[in-house]
């Protein structure tokens, strides 16, 4: 019996390409969906260009297909450009993200497909600070109202790893990390961030896992967690090699805006405020590192990643 295909949206992404390429690998048939660039070529991938932008578009990629990993997400981490609030008695504004999610489940549920993976982020909820988190919350809500026999929802926290400009963490420590004097934004904070190919590997687990329940939660962080402080020096060691100065307190906090301002005509970049909203933790709490398919698993920690490159 020919088994069932899986589905990728965002499958040209940096991450979308991890995933599809463990598919693939691992000799399942994956239907790889992008909008703007042709996914990396793989045996038993179909690339399929579509943007969501009605369920009906949806139904033909569809058929076939028992999982979906829903990976699409525009706007990067610093949320709709429109103003969202999830909550209260007013409906929030449905944002594109959401509508194409709404389409994608419309589809789905018409199609009857099994099981929706949804990438969010550690932090989403419906009071966040950052409006990329109240519209992960709401991808989250929507989701779990959607007739889909199962739902799994992985809550990441900041992935970084990849190559050159898209190792948004990594290049905007080293944008900092250019002058003698660098500002050290949330000192008192830390973060656990997890590598993309552990992340990756941790969404497929995900499609070949039994699931117990209509719906699950799972908080995936790297394997420990590191203050501010100890992420920059690790990557002043690793890329700089000269000794830089951290300013921390108001000093810091009032530099960063002005040493991450964007060139005029320049292409935006990821900034430290957007970086840090995404799974922070109190300095010097351990981060208890999420299941990657082996029950006790640890995923790998920052340290040990950069001592690969």
């Amino acid at each position: 019996m020919q088994e069932a295909a899986m589905m990728v949206t965002g499958g040209s992404g940096c991450l979308g390409q991890a995933v599809v390429r463990q598919l693939a690998l691992r000799g399942r048939t994956v239907v790889s969906v992008y909008h703007h660039k042709l996914p990396e070529s793989f045996e038993r991938v179909y690339p399929v260009c579509v943007d969501l932008s009605s369920a009906e578009l949806m139904a033909a990629p569809l058929r076939g297909v028992e999982t979906v990993v829903h990976l699409a997400w525009g706007g990067g981490l610093t949320g709709p450009s429109q103003p969202f609030a999830h909550g209260g008695h007013s409906r929030p504004p449905e944002t594109a993200n959401l509508r194409m999610l709404r389409h994608l489940l419309t589809a789905m549920e018409r199609a009857g497909t099994k099981r929706l993976i949804f990438l969010s982020a550690a932090g989403a909820s419906r009071t966040a600070a950052a409006p990329f988190l109240r519209e992960k919350y709401a991808a989250e809500a929507m989701l779990l109202n959607a007739k889909i026999p199962e739902k799994w929802i992985l809550r990441s926290a900041l992935i970084w790893g990849g190559n050159g400009a898209n190792d948004r963490l990594v290049q905007s420590m080293l944008r900092l990390l250019r002058f003698p004097l660098y500002p050290l934004p949330g000192a008192d904070r830390a973060l656990a961030p997890v590598h993309l190919a552990d992340i990756a590997e941790v969404v497929v687990n995900a499609c070949f896992q039994t699931q117990e329940s209509e719906a699950v939660l799972q908080e995936v962080h790297g394997g420990q967690s590191y203050a501010m402080g100890q992420l920059f020096k690790m990557v002043s060691e690793r890329y700089i090699g000269r000794p830089r100065l951290a300013l921390g307190g108001i000093l810091g906090e009032s530099l960063l805006p002005l040493l991450e301002r964007d060139r005029r005509g320049a292409t935006a970049t990821t900034k430290m405020q957007d970086l840090l909203a995404i799974g922070v933790t109190k300095a010097g709490v351990q981060v208890s590192p999420s299941i990657g398919g082996t029950a006790g698993k640890r995923l790998a920690s920052f340290q040990e990643r950069l001592a690969e490159r």
